[in-house]
């Protein structure tokens, strides 16, 4: 996955730099801490994907939590900056449509 390092990182970079990285290291603990931001490229296109793990970690930041495996993503993991509709499973029978949207650096 490709990073903005929103601060210097020792062995990584220095403010600004976009650098590539493991997965788990930056959605466990460049981003979580602050230090990195995902990187999309100048057509909007994102350099990583949007996941269901991304989506519950964002809710759980809002206070909500939600399961990974009721979130249903109709068009699979998301690539591009946008609005989209994400299903949340909260029961057999009870689901709710919230809109994700997933912005590019400015």
């Amino acid at each position: 996955m490709q990073v903005i390092l929103m601060e210097k990182v020792a062995n990584l970079g220095e403010l600004g730099d976009v650098v590539k990285v493991k997965d788990g290291f930056a959605r466990n603990y460049l981003i979580p801490q602050g230090k990195a931001k995902r990187a999309t490229g100048p057509d909007g296109r994102l350099f990583g994907s949007v996941t269901n793990y991304d989506i519950v970690e964002a809710l759980k930041t809002q206070g909500h939590e939600v399961e990974r495996a009721n979130v249903r993503m109709p068009q699979g993991p998301l690539k591009q900056v946008g609005d989209f509709p994400i299903q949340i499973a909260l029961h057999t029978d009870v689901t709710v449509t919230i809109t994700v949207s997933v912005l590019g650096e400015q």
